[in-house]
């Protein structure tokens, strides 16, 4: 007797329908699940906080506080702590610090078992001639854990090798902010020096404009002649071009300190006063021998701790950790493996009746012939090391050139310090002398001049002087690798 086909009932076909929705669903939460937990769960706590990105310079015991808004006047201080937090490379150095963090989980969660599960759904109807519908579904799940026992110190060079990738990382990014450091100061003092300049360039004007109206008025007078008035005039509008000229030179620098500050150089930038930049301080009040120690002891004390070389010596010991991985990976390895599989292996057909399987072994592995790739590969990582320790070699001669020479330039601006104070004081006391015998009538109108330009040169000069001299001496300091805000109140 021939029977009908029966149709599949409602739940069959609703899950039938909704089977491979309910599969990509369950794929993106288990992804999502391993996104938040790789975000929230540091098990080796390597990981670098965004509140690490700037730590304490050498001799502070502070940090630079990065929440703080850019203040609408800029003291020294201010514009290095701005150029710090805002300067796009110290933030690139800190993410290759974090890369570099993470990267010792890595290493280190290979000493962890791997584990692994998947799971299957099956359904079909099997029609015969005349037979009814067959249907058959059948669930399957698998779980495998694989875990390495020894591995002849190849997971110990690794984790190593990534320390000091690690530590390589923070030494650079510690040279890096004392670079900042000082290019931030530079470019203030830079900025600062002409706006003292321009002040001083007003004032020689004023100066000279005073000049011309007094030898106008005498030559309307018949105390002067003609020539006496258009010198004066002369001079005059010489003064006015180097103000103008002043004035667009303290224009650059603002750009150049917003560039460095990591600001838009569109901003308008105020600078705070220095006391330290006054022409007319007296040179009791800068310590100018304060920093001129004994030169091999500095060169000694930046090769011990200079963070490049820390850097350097860093990179040496990482390649030096990768030789010893790259040679253990020629010797033989043991790993367990435990497997779950329920209804089938992946990959295969699912059974028609329920199955359950386990599988437990212990394996040795025994590399024996790998196309002598490791053999040349230990060439490589033999060069890599010969490389950084001659990397290394270079390096410590750079540091010991640039203490050397930042050591000599800070002793030739202390001389040119000491110079332009005694060239100060000269030109002050020639222009008195000057103004009171031309107003006696004893000196002509060239003498008055020539003192007046003479002593906006040496105010000048002295400016100059002041801030080479305080550039020169930080420079020397992040020569040393210890600079600090500290040195700024030294």
């Amino acid at each position: 007797m021939y029977r009908t086909p029966t149709r599949p009932s409602a739940a069959r076909r609703i899950f039938r329908l909704c089977l491979p929705l309910l599969l990509v669903v369950s794929g993106w939460l288990g992804i999502a699940i391993r996104v938040v937990s790789a975000q929230a769960f540091d098990a080796f706590g390597v990981l670098l906080r965004p509140e690490d990105a700037i730590t304490a310079l050498p001799g502070d015991r502070s940090v630079a506080d990065c929440g703080e808004a850019v203040p609408e006047v800029l003291a020294l201080a201010d514009a290095i702590r701005v150029a710090l937090c805002n300067n796009p490379r110290t933030r690139q150095a800190w993410h290759e610090a974090a890369a570099q963090a993470a990267q010792v989980g890595v290493s280190r969660g290979a000493y962890l078992p791997n584990v692994s599960a998947g799971a299957s759904a099956s359904y079909d109807v099997l029609r015969s001639g005349t037979s009814p519908a067959d249907p058959n579904h059948v669930n399957g799940a698998n779980l495998t854990v694989s875990w390495l026992l020894m591995d002849s110190g190849a997971r110990a060079a690794n984790v190593e090798q990534a320390q000091h990738n690690l530590a390589g990382a923070f030494a650079q990014r510690d040279a890096l902010v004392q670079q900042l450091f000082v290019a931030a100061a530079q470019a203030w003092y830079e900025a600062a020096a002409a706006q003292a300049a321009v002040h001083a360039a007003s004032e020689a004007e004023a100066t000279a404009q005073q000049s011309a109206e007094a030898a106008e008025f005498k030559s309307q007078r018949g105390a002067a002649t003609v020539v006496d008035a258009l010198q004066a005039r002369t001079a005059a509008a010489q003064a006015t071009l180097v103000r103008v000229r002043a004035q667009g030179q303290a224009r650059t620098t603002l750009g150049a300190l917003a560039n460095v500050l990591g600001v838009d150089v569109r901003r308008p930038l105020a600078l705070a006063a220095d006391a330290a930049l006054d022409p007319g301080s007296p040179l009791d009040a800068v310590p100018v021998d304060a920093f001129l120690g004994d030169l091999d002891r500095l060169i000694d004390e930046a090769v011990a701790a200079h963070p490049s070389l820390q850097a350097a010596r860093a990179s040496v010991a990482a390649a030096e950790a990768r030789l010893v991985a790259t040679r253990a990976e020629g010797f033989p390895t043991i790993s367990l493996t435990h497997s779950n599989f329920t209804n089938g292996r992946p990959g295969t057909t699912l059974p028609t009746s329920r199955t359950h399987e386990r599988i437990t072994a212990i394996t040795l592995n025994f590399p024996i012939f790998e196309g002598l790739s490791r053999n040349y590969r230990l060439h490589e990582q033999r060069a890599q090391v010969e490389a950084r320790r001659a990397e290394l070699a270079g390096q410590q001669s750079q540091v010991a050139y640039e203490v050397w020479r930042a050591y000599e330039v800070l002793k030739v601006e202390s001389s040119s310090l000491k110079a332009s104070s005694e060239l100060m004081r000269s030109a002050i006391e020639s222009l008195q002398a000057a103004r009171a015998r031309y107003q006696a009538g004893a000196a002509d109108t060239i003498e008055l001049l020539n003192a007046q330009k003479d002593e906006a040169s040496a105010r000048q000069e002295r400016i100059q002087a002041l801030a080479s001299w305080r550039v020169s001496r930080l420079r020397l300091l992040a020569g040393l690798g210890r600079l600090g805000f500290w040195a700024l109140d030294a």
